[in-house]
């Protein structure tokens, strides 16, 4: 339960780490974001846009975390308070 509770956080390091890596290298390591090397606007979406969400995996996971926690809960009560923090997470 912990790991899918800190999960989340790894996957937006995942999913944003190259982009703002991507959009640095793209601007010239400034923080103008009208200066950009690239030369048509399909590869500007493509490093200026967010990464894909993927609701299914989100969903899932809120099962997953649900089940878990009113499975075993009722034997380790800390459950509920990871849940709760698994959840605030992913509500962030």
């Amino acid at each position: 339960m912990i790991i899918n509770c800190v999960f989340p956080l790894c996957e937006i390091g995942m999913g944003y780490g190259p982009l703002w890596i991507a959009r640095k290298i793209d601007s010239s390591w400034t923080n103008n974001t009208y200066s950009t090397k690239t030369t048509n606007m399909q590869r500007y979406i493509d490093i200026y846009s967010g990464p894909v969400y993927l609701i299914h995996f989100k969903y899932s996971g809120i099962m997953n975390i649900t089940f878990i926690t009113m499975m075993y809960g009722v034997g380790q009560p800390l459950l509920f308070l990871i849940a709760a923090v698994s959840f605030l997470i992913l509500y962030i």
